[in-house]
């Protein structure tokens, strides 16, 4: 994410995988929050599997009820969905490093491409968003409390180990390829 403070409110910029139909994970959406003391706005282009979720909660009665914790619950709920592809993408090619020792096809080579091209694609936007999360915690706003705090410092972690773990599926393709 990227965040930009006016006093005490906060333009935070969050990159999330693209789970609408027909689109490409890689493709990644940016969800934009303006975020003041009492008050969240949120702008996006295409839908967000996250907020979605985040909004049924908050309908129901059993979302956030601060800003602070809201923050935090989109961070992870964001780095949920961004886990779960960076594994996904892992998986298939460790299946393909299996199918290696096995046979050798000119169609597994085009398909390592893709997953490395995809990973790269990826680690642009993720690399810088691991930084901003790590940074989103120490900036000085009163809603954000030291609970809140705690929660994006895990995320932040959370997102590094993520980011390793696409730079190791990245080269495991190149060298499988």
């Amino acid at each position: 994410p990227r965040a930009a403070t006016h006093g005490d409110s906060m333009l935070l910029i969050v990159r999330a995988i693209n789970l609408n139909q027909g689109a490409e994970p890689e493709d990644m959406l940016s969800i934009r929050a303006w975020i003041e003391p009492g008050r969240v706005l949120t702008l996006r282009h295409r839908q967000s599997r996250s907020l979605k979720a985040i909004a049924a909660e908050l309908d129901a009665g059993t979302g956030p009820t601060g800003v602070g914790e809201l923050t935090a619950l989109l961070v992870e709920r964001v780095l949920e969905y961004i886990t779960t592809r960076v594994d996904t993408l892992s998986d298939v090619i460790a299946a393909c490093e299996d199918q290696v020792l096995v046979e050798t096809r000119g169609e597994l080579r085009t398909q390592l491409a893709d997953q490395r091209r995809r990973a790269i694609a990826l680690r642009r936007f993720l690399a810088p968003q691991r930084e901003a999360l790590g940074k989103l915690a120490q900036i000085p706003v009163s809603w954000l409390d030291a609970t809140a705090r705690r929660r994006i410092v895990e995320s932040a972690d959370r997102m590094t180990r993520t980011v390793e773990e696409l730079d190791a599926a990245r080269d495991r393709a190149a060298v499988t390829q």
